[in-house]
């Protein structure tokens, strides 16, 4: 570690904390063998398809209203073998007009008539729209897939639970589930903000389209700059703002360092905690890729001598603002 960055943890009393400590977890309930069974039924039901219209409706909404939801259950049960092919989902989604991505994850304008709004555009209906359309006989296994996948990315994103975000999200990314990409996103809108960790894990991601993905879905819900993020978690529970400062420790989110500061005398001795591990891990950990650095321009002509960082990393960041803090406390620089 910099010697002034161990000076200045020392000074502030979290050098000895250890880094992978974030504070106590509040314990998510876990679901009964009852509400797994039953969450089983409704998924096997909707995707028997033997029912009318209203009564799948109704299925998907006491799925989606389980608490707490069987995340495991619904998790496995999006990894089955499909009765109907993937082509043939894909067309019946075309059919009603829902945004479907190409194979670089970018999305077209759907058929439909194009909405006043993009919140018009959420209010669009898949489950809804399906179920009401004119079928044929051969239609009821495709409607019976869609219905039961649409159902399950929707309790998922909708959880209120960080692990059902990142569950959805997974499929979503999946090669089965690059259909329901739109309907992924329009439920981890909706299930802001215990989705906001795991998109800000997926800001980080290897995959190009997901990173893009991730941050479109913060912007929407305007959840992009970490201090409206950490106020909107910790408004919902402790535990989920504990799990945000996780989220951002595991990546080294570079533009979260000063709300991780400005939280290390949180009143909260949980989140205090978890500030103060988070702090000292980016203090620890190197950036898996250093910032670029080039010779820059001189005004007038001419270089600079050695090359100079594009820009600054989570470390720089960190202790600069740890120096500033010192100085506010102790009066020296």
């Amino acid at each position: 570690m910099n010697r002034k960055l161990f000076a200045s943890l020392t000074f502030l009393g979290m050098i000895m904390l250890p880094t992978s400590s974030f504070g106590i977890r509040a314990q998510e309930p876990s679901p009964s063998d009852n509400a797994q069974q039953r969450a089983q039924e409704i998924l096997e039901a909707l995707t028997a398809g033997d029912s009318n219209g209203q009564a799948q409706l109704k299925r998907i909404d006491e799925l989606v209203g389980m608490e707490p939801l069987p995340i495991k259950t619904i998790s496995a049960f999006l990894k089955r073998d499909r009765k109907s092919s993937a082509e043939s989902r894909k067309s019946m989604l075309s059919a009603i007009g829902a945004a479907i991505p190409d194979s670089k994850g970018k999305f077209k304008t759907p058929g439909r008539e194009a909405p006043r709004s993009m919140e018009e555009a959420d209010k669009f209906d898949w489950a809804k729209t399906l179920v009401e359309r004119p079928t044929t006989p051969g239609d009821k296994v495709v409607i019976g897939d869609l219905l039961a996948d649409i159902a399950a990315v929707r309790a998922l994103a909708r959880a209120d639970n960080p692990q059902g975000a990142s569950e959805a999200l997974k499929f979503g990314f999946s090669s089965t589930g690059t259909l329901y990409r739109d309907e992924v996103g329009r439920y981890l809108r909706r299930g802001a903000p215990y989705s906001v960790p795991a998109l800000f894990r997926a800001l980080h991601s290897s995959q190009q389209n997901l990173r893009r993905y991730a941050k479109y879905q913060l912007e929407r819900v305007d959840r992009e700059a970490p201090h409206k993020a950490l106020r909107a978690t910790r408004a919902a529970s402790e535990a989920l703002a504990i799990d945000l400062f996780a989220a951002w420790s595991e990546t080294l989110h570079r533009e979260a360092v000063y709300v991780i500061i400005d939280t290390i005398d949180s009143g909260s001795a949980a989140l205090r905690k978890a500030a103060r591990a988070a702090l000292v891990h980016y203090a620890n950990t190197k950036p898996p890729q250093p910032a670029p650095a080039r010779r820059l321009s001189l005004p007038g002509g001419g270089f600079t001598k050695s090359p100079t960082k594009l820009y600054l990393d989570h470390q720089d960041l960190t202790g600069i603002e740890l120096r500033n803090k010192l100085e506010k406390l102790t009066g020296t620089q």
